[in-house]
């Protein structure tokens, strides 16, 4: 494999890891992400896609400390504090990741992936209604091209089939 760091710069690597995550390639997401790190200023972006990539690797300490190195320089950006609740969600911190996820609602009242995967938790709680309350909300008020309509609905469907 030839030398990634020397031929590219932390830019060109950092676009390039975008492609591979997408791809789903974390291996190769990794390694480049890694090079950027040797170098001498670290673009702050890199530390959201190590998250993304540690969480996909289910390494979930560093999913944690990338996503916290990211939000230390860029505190507004929603969808990685999103990240970071769901990667303690993973592992089975749920409280951690309800006071996170309720931090990005204040931000972003109608963020999406918030809104639905508090619903899977209501669920998992045996919390019905609550999970019932959730989907109804994004069903109407979120976006209807937003994907997480189209989820909340098959949801809503499974939950009154199970009734």
């Amino acid at each position: 494999m030839l030398n990634e760091k020397k031929l590219l710069e932390s830019d060109e690597l950092l676009a390039l890891s975008r492609i591979a995550i997408e791809r789903e390639d974390y291996e190769g997401a990794l390694m480049k992400l890694k090079s950027i790190l040797d170098e001498p200023e670290i673009p702050v972006g890199v530390y959201a896609l190590l998250g993304r990539v540690y969480a996909a690797l289910e390494l979930f300490e560093k999913a944690i400390i990338a996503f916290d190195e990211y939000l230390i320089h860029r505190p507004e950006v929603v969808p990685e504090k999103f990240h970071l609740g769901a990667v303690y969600r993973e592992m089975g911190e749920n409280e951690k990741a309800l006071q996170i996820w309720d931090e990005v609602l204040e931000k972003a009242p109608d963020f999406p992936p918030v809104l639905y995967n508090q619903a899977l938790y209501y669920l998992e709680e045996k919390d019905e209604d609550g999970a019932i309350e959730k989907l109804n909300y994004i069903i109407e008020n979120i976006d209807p091209e937003d994907n997480h309509v189209d989820m909340a609905n098959r949801l809503l469907s499974t939950i009154s089939l199970a009734s």
